[in-house]
């Protein structure tokens, strides 16, 4: 679990360099904490599973694509936070 926050953390920050060619030189404000806080969030481990039938495996398929699309719409607002600061 702390790999996926540290690796998360490392491909964000890696988006927000940019390219070395970029031509602006000023710092970026600090990521909004809903953003951060976002980002920070996984989907919970599966504990004390019962028998594996389709209806246990549908629910975790469906947890799981529900936080695919929350982390997607995180995305969008860090995208959207980034340009806005970036047309400054």
């Amino acid at each position: 679990m702390n790999f996926l926050k540290k690796t998360g953390s490392a491909l964000l920050v890696l988006t927000l360099t940019g390219c070395g060619t970029s031509s602006s030189n000023f710092p970026l404000p600090p990521i909004p904490v809903d953003i951060r806080k976002c980002f920070d969030e996984l989907t919970p481990t599966p504990v004390n599973t019962p028998e594996l039938t389709q209806v246990v495996i549908f629910e975790l398929i469906a947890a799981l694509r529900e936080s695919e699309v929350s982390k997607s719409l995180c995305g969008k607002r860090l995208v959207f936070w980034y340009e806005s600061h970036m047309k400054i």
